[in-house]
């Protein structure tokens, strides 16, 4: 009798990949997954599934959206181990280290389109503590953010680079929350000490309406720009340095108060002591940022004499109108920044409605 010896190394094949198998533990496809009481079970199964799980499904807005599939790691029914995954077209995407069904340790991922490294995050525990670094995947991988953080809170030193990695734009050191530095960003460049504007705030304009009538070439260049800073920064690009821009005003603050020209700083003295003496009986007369420019816009104009009684009227029912929004949004975050255009958007509101 003829003996079909490669029938016999084919079979061998197969004990010996089971035993491999085995020995490395399970692997099934997400299809025979079941979800029992937060743990991860083989269909049909009591012992939560301890193995390599394959065709998990992945998805991200960010940096491109796009969909896939990992092969995760458990361990008791709880994603343990390594995670690793890919596109349709085989592009890996993200691999991360899990402990327990948390991130634990370094996760690092890669833009489709170009399959080029593009963000690392350090998690513990599901919390972002450590270094994280974002990428240009479309500018060869340059770096343009680099931050450090405790708990999900950033902590220490905050940078932010333009798309080419060439020029700073901000430079922050963050502690306890709160910032101290420069950021810049849309048409403004901002200064801040220990989370509150401090020192010289510069405002950009464009004089010529180099950036209204622009040749479309450029205008769809700054879209791009920006819209590639908005999906891997989260925030709007710097409009400052588009050829034309200039300065339209600085604006000094200390310790979140806006600082008027010493030359007028009498006159709006004067103007607030009046101001107290008039809101006294308002339950919120406290003084704003809004009150100390628009004294000083009077100052600067030669407005020192005092005005009516009707006119003092007016002005204190904007004011005290004004403060009323102002401690709303203090009642429910006391330490949220409020910007100046809101500011000015609330004032014109509360001069309409007199």
């Amino acid at each position: 009798m003829k003996t079909n010896y490669p029938q016999y190394k084919t079979a061998l094949a197969v004990i010996a990949a089971a035993l491999l198998l085995t020995a490395c533990g399970k692997q099934i496809d997400f299809r025979e997954f079941e979800f029992r009481r937060g743990l991860a079970y083989r269909a049909n199964e009591s012992t939560p599934f301890t193995g390599t799980m394959k065709n998990v499904p992945w998805g991200s807005a960010l940096p491109t959206a796009v969909s896939g599939t990992c092969v995760d790691e458990f361990t008791d029914g709880l994603r343990d181990g390594k995670r690793i995954c890919s596109s349709m077209k085989g592009v890996k995407l993200e691999e991360s280290e899990w402990k327990e069904g948390k991130r634990n340790g370094v996760e690092r991922r890669w833009e489709v389109s170009t399959g080029k490294f593009w963000k690392l995050t350090h998690y513990v525990n599901d919390q972002k503590n450590g270094l994280e670094e974002v990428h240009n995947p479309f500018e060869n991988e340059a770096l343009i953010t680099r931050r450090n953080w405790v708990d999900n809170q950033k902590s220490g030193n905050e940078k932010k680079w333009d798309i080419t990695g060439k020029i700073l734009r901000t430079d922050l050191n963050w502690l306890d929350g709160k910032q101290t530095g420069v950021v810049r960003y849309n048409t403004r460049q901002e200064s801040y000490k220990n989370g509150i504007l401090d020192g010289t705030q510069i405002y950009y304009t464009d004089p010529q309406g180099l950036v209204r009538y622009m040749p479309k070439e450029m205008s769809d260049q700054i879209s791009k720009i920006s819209n590639m800073t908005e999906i891997l920064q989260g925030g709007s690009d710097f409009i400052g340095d588009v050829p034309g821009m200039a300065v339209e005003k600085s604006e000094t603050y200390a310790n979140g108060v806006y600082q008027p020209n010493p030359a007028l700083q009498g006159c709006v003295n004067a103007k607030e002591a009046a101001y107290k003496v008039e809101t006294m009986n308002f339950q919120y007369n406290e003084v704003t940022n809004v009150n100390i420019i628009h004294w000083e816009k009077e100052c600067a104009a030669g407005q020192t004499a005092p005005v009516s009684a009707q006119v003092q009227t007016a002005g204190s029912s904007v004011s005290a109108c004004l403060d009323a929004k102002i401690a709303a949004v203090r009642k429910t975050s006391p330490d949220e920044l409020i910007r100046n255009d809101v500011l000015d958007e609330w004032e014109q509101e509360c001069k309409t409605r007199k």
